[in-house]
This record gives C-alpha cells, sequence and structure tokens, in this order.
C-alpha cells in the first residue's frame, strides 16, 4: 500500500510538473519576435536592415531587447526581440510589417525561437 501510494504522488508530481514547463513555454515562445533577413543569391537588404536596426535602438513605448544572429553565407542574420510584454511586441511588427511589407527578403515570425549559431 505505501509503495502505491508514493507511485501515484510520484505521478501527479511530474505531471503537474509538465504542465508548468509546458506553460512556460508557451509564454517564452509568445514573448518573441523574430525579423529574418533573407538572400536569393545577391545578398541581403542591408539598407532595410540598417533602418529596422535604427528603428529597434528609437523604439521607446516600452521596453525590448534583442540581439543579432549571423546564420548565412551571403549575410544573411536574424534579429531576435524578446520582451515581457506583447503589446510592445505586437506594435513593434505592425510597425515593421507596415513599412517593409513587400520586401521579399525579410520575414518577420512570431512567437518563434531565433536559430543559435
Amino acid at each position: 500500500m505505501k509503495l502505491y501510494t508514493i507511485l501515484l504522488l510520484f505521478f501527479f508530481a511530474c505531471h503537474s510538473t509538465k504542465k508548468n514547463s509546458e506553460t512556460a513555454q508557451a509564454k517564452t515562445e509568445a514573448s518573441h519576435l523574430t525579423i529574418s533577413f533573407i538572400s536569393k543569391g545577391s545578398g541581403i537588404d542591408s539598407k532595410a536592415f540598417s533602418e529596422i536596426k535604427k528603428m529597434m535602438e528609437e523604439f521607446k513605448k516600452c521596453e525590448v531587447s534583442y540581439n543579432i544572429v549571423n546564420w548565412g553565407r551571403e549575410g544573411e542574420k536574424d534579429i531576435c526581440i524578446q520582451s515581457n510584454e506583447q503589446k510592445c511586441l505586437d506594435q513593434l511588427e505592425k510597425k515593421v510589417t507596415d513599412k517593409f511589407n513587400n520586401n521579399e527578403k525579410i520575414q518577420i515570425k512570431k512567437g518563434e525561437l531565433c536559430k543559435q549559431k
């Protein structure tokens, strides 16, 4: 009987931990925005990269942090943006999307963690 009780407690403890880690992971992924600069044989749009980087530095509506991950042979890179405020990321995403919506060399991914090189 003691063994059954111990196994039952262990099962519920593991189940609870799994649920909490899934919730934490979902929250972490939701608080990320990735702007990818891709190349189709002719390098990235470096003018757009400079503009978006400047936009990030001037974005003072709330606290965001970012890092740049280089991953390609032709200068491909990601700007990985994090914030504790989802509303903040939504505003920044809208601002970037409005300006660079027709740019085929820029991809915006919401809720995706960045590639790590």
